[in-house]
């Protein structure tokens, strides 16, 4: 079982079967409901400092962990697609900025410095996250399909950096193996702000820190090198070529959804699959979330933000050229009342 895109979409399919009248934000919010019990349950039943493997005790112990880390990555993808059925470029943006900061940092590990709170921060969901390594994770592809050019070319670079320079330190990992008992465990104070304090409470294998360190470098390369590989696969690009981004589609779904709109044609639940993939993209579930959105003049009238009006505006102006001349004059006409709506409101 992973915490994916399928998961949820199996889930709501189901619940959407047997409460046809339910949305699917009403979905959302008792999902989320229901995790954020679970895992306020998880935590005060679990011992999350034993990590001993020897009895039935200590085998469901480690299924209850398993099952407490899956809720925490399905309510954090969750709470992105709540977030993204409202503003989905800007969601997209938050988690390619999330991306952008992790790959500066790990160019600048040098271990000497580095005590060992702050290494397991640094190997913690707070700031490697999982999605990040993941090329099938829903929020990873969208995030890159919204991404800028040149903010995923920098990744890219950044990335090869901390690899080729093991994150700017001077040693030979091939020489350091990882062992069979090399591992970590911490009893987090939630409420500390500090990395120090909060992770002080901490159990390392092997017990000397300079070995400990070694070892923690080398897999964490490897991280790296995991979140490089999902970076290229959705991309469809090659090591060879990393700074070479493939050619993002011309049209956002939000603009493939306005072209429609004004175009006459109608996207349903039946062929906004089939849509998304002739221009490019390939979520058509996304694709008729926008359509749904704008599919009546009132809903493309002023939202009273700014940003929101300007975005609308460039995504309209976008789709006239590839209209026929016909109806190139509704969007002319919208396009230009929320531009004298926005120049009237400085």
């Amino acid at each position: 079982m992973r915490a994916d895109e399928n998961h949820y979409q199996f889930h709501w399919d189901f619940f959407k079967s047997i409460n046809p009248d339910a949305d699917e934000l009403f979905f959302l919010e008792l999902t989320l409901k229901d995790l954020e019990r679970k895992i306020k349950k998880g935590k005060k039943e679990i011992d999350f400092s034993n990590d001993r493997n020897e009895t039935i005790e200590d085998y469901l112990r480690e299924q209850k962990k398993k099952d407490f880390y899956f809720q925490k990555k399905y309510k954090k993808i969750l709470i992105h697609k709540m977030n993204a059925m409202s503003n989905p470029e800007n969601t997209a943006d938050n988690f390619i900025n999330d991306l952008l900061y992790f790959s500066t940092k790990v160019c600048n590990i040098p271990l000497e410095e580095q005590k060992i709170q702050s290494l397991l921060y640094l190997d913690s969901e707070e700031f490697l996250q999982s999605e990040f390594m993941d090329s099938e994770s829903f929020l990873f592809q969208e995030g890159l399909i919204h991404a800028n050019d040149k903010k995923v070319n920098l990744i890219l670079r950044n990335l090869t950096k901390a690899i080729k320079t093991n994150c700017k330190n001077n040693i030979d990992l091939t020489k350091v193996d990882i062992p069979k008992d090399w591992g970590w465990s911490v009893k987090e104070v939630k409420q500390e702000r500090s990395i120090y304090k909060k992770y002080a409470n901490y159990k390392i294998s092997p017990k000397n820190e300079n070995d400990f360190k070694k070892i923690w470098l080398k897999q964490f390369i490897q991280e790296i090198e995991k979140i490089q590989t999902s970076i290229l696969e959705i991309l469809n690009l090659t090591p060879e070529t990393p700074q070479q981004k493939a050619t993002k589609p011309e049209l956002t779904l939000k603009q493939i959804a306005l072209l429609y709109i004004y175009n006459g044609d109608h996207i349903t639940a039946e062929n906004n699959n089939s849509i998304a993939e002739k221009y490019g993209n390939n979520s058509g579930h996304r694709l008729q979330q926008h359509y749904n959105k704008y599919a009546l003049s009132t809903d493309r009238n002023s939202s009273g933000s700014r940003r929101k009006d300007q975005s609308l505006i460039k995504d309209i102006e976008k789709v006239i050229e590839y209209l026929p001349k016909g109806k190139q004059n509704k969007p002319k006409e919208e396009a230009e009342r929320l531009r004298n709506i926005v120049q009237n409101n400085d």
